[in-house]
């Protein structure tokens, strides 16, 4: 079975990636093609470089089937490339990822030009991924702080979702009728007071995906980026946060 499996990533590693999202979306082919990955790789686990796209050249640990969208290539892609372009755009700068899961998102800004790379996530389980994705790539300068993001400096309560890659503030108002299965306290950082101690430099694209930050979060990244006259920042899937829709 190990064979069949490593020869079957082997075959869909010759299909370019947009011929693989557009089988997905294929009415019949895509939903046979999800179970016979179901199938053959659920469970596996394997390191895996990418051979396309904005995080071409990236090297990930890939768990299925929590990871498939990052080893087909389908993972957000469209929000992938806007982030990659504005990174080429400003090469040489600094980039946050907050709320990083995997460390997708700044390993795309890491092979898109960026000097460095801070990455803020306050999961253990992903910080745990992070930590090994940073191993897995020591030619970029990427930095993990173990911290959720908000406009206060001070220890929280974040409850994990059913997904436990995702989590909520517990005093935020976002989905309020959705239950946890844990309850965390982890140390809550404001980027201004990072920034204001020297712990991070001022960035010039900051990407924020947070469940539940709520408004004061998109408003703090918001003013973090106008002070450092930086370009976009993106919360969000595909969301450019202009001070108007705040």
């Amino acid at each position: 079975m190990r064979l069949l499996s490593d020869a079957f990533r082997s075959l869909v590693r010759l299909l370019p990636r947009q011929s693989r999202r557009n089988l997905a979306a294929l009415p019949i082919v895509g939903p046979l093609q999800r179970r016979f990955v179901s199938l053959m790789l659920d469970g596996s686990e394997f390191e895996y470089v990418v051979d396309s796209g904005p995080a071409k050249g990236v090297k990930f640990l890939i768990r299925m089937p929590e990871d498939k969208g990052i080893w087909t290539g389908g993972y957000e892609w469209h929000f992938a490339e806007v982030i990659a372009a504005e990174m080429r755009a400003h090469a040489g700068s600094v980039a946050y990822d907050v709320g990083g899961w995997h460390g997708f998102f700044a390993g795309v800004m890491a092979a898109n030009g960026a000097k460095s790379v801070h990455v803020f996530e306050p999961l253990p389980k992903n910080q745990e991924r992070i930590q090994h994705f940073i191993s897995l790539n020591p030619k970029y300068q990427i930095e993990l702080h173990r911290v959720a993001v908000g406009d206060f400096d001070r220890e929280v309560e974040l409850i994990v979702l059913s997904d436990s890659s995702m989590a909520k503030l517990a005093i935020s108002s976002f989905q309020m009728d959705v239950t946890g299965n844990e309850m965390l306290n982890v140390p809550a950082r404001s980027l201004d007071s990072l920034i204001a101690s020297g712990a991070i430099p001022p960035p010039a694209l900051i990407k924020l995906d947070i469940e539940g930050g709520g408004g004061s979060s998109s408003r703090r990244g918001r003013q973090v980026a106008d002070r450092a006259q930086t370009s976009p920042f993106y919360g969000g899937s595909l969301r450019r946060v202009d001070a108007s829709m705040l």
